[in-house]
């Protein structure tokens, strides 16, 4: 893949993120919208024309692809439609139980925590409603978290994606600073949540270096049984799993050098649809421990290596990795 070729086929994104909807019909583990306190100082905006306006105007701001995530925004439909009617392009963050009406275009990216182990982290098994729902939709994406204790289930996972002929790529779990505080002080933690049930300090979804080897040979045995299920770049996960530090932090813990970062232009908006004051589009999670695959591939695409370099023939298969994850059309 060359650049020009990569530029016609991907072109400029301009992209900024949107949680349009507070509401969720789970209650996952180790949440990252509900962890805190932040999500509940925003009143969520409900009038249709509002959505319409707002979407309008941030296309005539610039913005010609759009993150719709929240809690769960297959709940509010009508505002998937309006993003769309104003930005071309875009991808959905959903848990996959309630499907996303057939006219709309944008990437849909489905959740899936596991196989046996699913009910354990989300509160209800839902992975067959899920698979079900996007059975070989052209649009759907299935992104598998990654966590320390369903290493094992991958494989299976792999399976019933193929089995459904719909594609699987990985995300690895990263915590927000509450579930730490939660696993690291037990005995004062008094916040135990539907978001927080079974979590401690022996216990946990937190991946260790002792579990990079155990992921890495798991991703590779699913691609090599599933290799038209499976979409992932290893020259990412080679830099994702890095023994140096992703990121630069700052006195307060907060990466200085993530690609995530809100900015005049990339913006995140919260349900109220005012701008966040975060430092990212999940202003929760602990950046020491980011390894969440959105904004950590923002981050790679951001570091652009010296032209003519084999880094840079190496971040262009990147792009092209995102474009396969992110872009609906993209290769069709």
């Amino acid at each position: 893949m060359n650049y020009t070729e990569l530029k016609r086929r991907i072109g400029t994104v301009k992209a900024s993120n949107y949680d349009i909807t507070s509401l969720c019909n789970l209650r996952c583990e180790g949440c990252l919208y509900f962890s805190g306190d932040d999500y509940k100082k925003h009143t969520e905006e409900d009038p249709k024309e509002k959505w319409h306006e707002f979407f309008k105007s941030e296309a005539e701001r610039g913005v010609n692809f759009a993150y719709l995530a929240g809690a769960e925004p297959s709940l509010v439909q009508d505002r998937i439609k309006a993003a769309e009617s104003y930005i071309q392009r875009g991808a959905i963050f959903t848990n996959g139980t309630k499907k996303i009406d057939s006219s709309i275009n944008y990437k849909i990216h489905i959740s899936i925590w596991g196989a046996e182990g699913s009910q354990e982290y989300r509160g209800k098994d839902l992975n067959l409603r899920a698979l079900s729902n996007y059975q070989s939709d052209p649009r759907a994406l299935f992104v598998m978290t990654i966590n320390a204790l369903n290493i094992n289930e991958i494989l299976e996972v792999a399976k019933l994606c193929a089995e459904h002929n719909v594609p699987l790529t990985f995300s690895m779990f990263s915590p927000s600073v509450e579930y730490l505080n939660g696993i690291n002080n037990e005995n004062t933690w008094a916040i135990k949540s539907d978001y927080l049930r079974f979590s401690t300090s022996n216990r946990n979804l937190i991946i260790t270096d002792e579990n990079r080897m155990e992921i890495t040979k798991a991703i590779a045995n699913a691609e090599k049984l599933f290799p038209e299920t499976i979409v992932y770049n290893w020259d990412y996960h080679e830099w994702l799993f890095s023994p140096l530090p992703l990121y630069k932090l700052d006195v307060n813990g907060i990466a200085i050098n993530c690609g995530n970062r809100l900015t005049p232009d990339d913006r995140h908006y919260t349900v109220s649809m005012k701008q966040s004051d975060g430092k990212c589009c999940m202003p929760n999670i602990d950046c020491s421990q980011c390894k969440a695959y959105a904004p950590s591939l923002a981050t790679y695409l951001k570091r652009v290596p010296r032209i003519r370099s084999q880094e840079f023939k190496t971040w262009l298969n990147v792009w092209d990795f995102w474009a396969k994850l992110f872009i609906h059309e993209y290769g069709q």
